[in-house]
């Protein structure tokens, strides 16, 4: 999602999110699987030949994609965390 499409999102569904994004990154499936991958897309990326850029290119876009899918999760949570903290704020103050 876009900033302008996040700030149109009820605060309810972004703690939703957050709360399913957090369920993901704690699965220990996610958590094994991620470094794997960041493995496979830095070795493929090593044995490449210089001259290989399809290969290369391939494996540098592959790892960039993985870096922002585990960034927006981690994001998502950053803005749930927010949101609550927020709301702690407001009542601690009435």
């Amino acid at each position: 999602m876009e900033n302008t499409e996040m700030s149109q999102v009820p605060d309810e569904k972004l703690i939703e999110i957050g709360n399913a994004a957090e369920k993901f990154i704690n699965e220990d499936h996610f958590k094994a699987l991620v470094p794997m991958l960041v493995d496979s897309a830095v070795n493929a990326f090593m044995q490449s030949k210089p001259e290989d850029a399809e290969k290369r290119t391939e494996a540098y876009y592959f790892y960039q994609a993985l870096n922002n899918l585990v960034a927006t999760l981690n994001q998502q949570v950053s803005v749930r965390d927010n949101i609550l903290n927020k709301e702690e704020t407001i009542v601690e103050e009435e």
